[in-house]
């Protein structure tokens, strides 16, 4: 059983910004290109978000090295926002694998990475369309207070 519904995830207008992954080499690349992404949002609020940041950082590179991982394919990251919400959302080509959390495992051994990102994401899903699979989650845009 997935740790994360299958769900369709909210439609966002805004594509800020896509990444194309074939190696694990490029993790770093689009990490350092989210947090521009997510900093060029809203340059009028600059501590805005330092854990909404830490927390899409933690979510996409766990993602995306899942997809990478386990597709064995490259894995597309894409973000959206409508102002009020950022949707991070990481497509593979293996759409008939399940995302499910590894069972037996002690921690430090892997498996929960989709566990930790149900936990630091305001919402989270997966589903299929066409012949990609879509794991996504979502991340307010504007501090509470």
């Amino acid at each position: 059983m997935s740790p994360i519904p299958f769900a369709p995830p909210p439609r966002l207008p805004d594509v800020v910004s896509t990444w194309t992954l074939s190696s694990y080499d490029a993790l770093g690349t689009m990490r350092a290109g989210l947090t521009d992404a997510v900093s060029a949002t809203a340059p009028e609020q600059p501590r805005r978000g330092r854990s909404t940041l830490r927390n899409m950082l933690l979510a996409s590179s766990e993602l995306a090295t899942n997809a990478l991982k386990h597709a064995r394919s490259s894995a597309r990251v894409v973000l959206s926002t409508d102002g009020q919400t950022f949707l991070l959302d990481v497509v593979d080509r293996a759409k008939d694998s399940v995302p499910t959390r590894a069972a037996g495992r002690k921690p430090g051994e892997g498996g929960f990475g989709l566990v930790l990102v149900a936990r630091v994401s305001d919402e989270c899903g997966w589903y299929v369309s066409h012949d990609e699979k879509h794991i996504w989650a979502t991340f307010p845009a504007r501090d509470e207070g």
